[in-house]
């Protein structure tokens, strides 16, 4: 079995992958990634995600 077979064929992980692979403030260069934070309230995140949406059409 060849090496992506044996990463592709493992679908399970656990907590101690999950703190492996975690990264503190992660974000992409690439995208423009925006911040939900638990003081906005759910209206403002719709709004949040409508806008952007409509920026990329």
């Amino acid at each position: 079995m060849g090496k992506l077979a044996r990463y592709f064929g493992k679908l399970e992980f656990g907590e101690e992958d999950m703190r492996r692979w975690w990264r503190e403030k992660d974000f992409s260069s690439v995208f423009n990634e925006k911040i939900i934070t638990s003081d906005i309230d759910a209206d403002s995140i719709v709004e949040m995600i409508y806008i952007a949406i409509n920026e990329q059409i």
